[in-house]
């Protein structure tokens, strides 16, 4: 999925974020230039990245907050939250189906942030 979200968005950039103990596996995964572990230091990281694209694919509270907070520049891909409520932001998950991105991984335990230069 990460190399046709790099290819998509023109990325120089691919941090993922995860709990502690995934912190070792994500950084295996070809693309992940950062891995951000969901501790306090890592919670600052991700609210001050200035990313320019966000993928949220899981639709749990924490995953979908995490991603509202990240995404300053436009809404994130996949799950969000507005007022409270978790909300999907179904273009941006057909985009993704459309070209291919979304598949079982989407149960995975780490989450995709993108900053490019664009």
């Amino acid at each position: 999925m990460l190399p046709a979200l790099q290819a998509r968005h023109n990325a120089s950039m691919s941090p993922g974020w995860t709990k502690a103990e995934s912190v070792k596996l994500v950084g295996m995964l070809s693309g992940v230039d950062e891995v951000i572990e969901l501790a306090e230091p890592g919670l600052a990281r991700i609210m001050t990245g200035g990313w320019d694209h966000v993928y949220s694919l899981s639709n749990d509270l924490a995953s979908a907050s995490l991603a509202s907070i990240a995404a300053k520049k436009r809404r994130p891909v996949g799950y969000y939250v507005e007022d409270g409520i978790i909300q999907p932001r179904q273009r941006g998950r057909r985009a993704l189906a459309r070209d291919g991105c979304l598949r079982p991984v989407e149960a995975a335990q780490h989450r995709i942030l993108s900053a490019s230069d664009e």
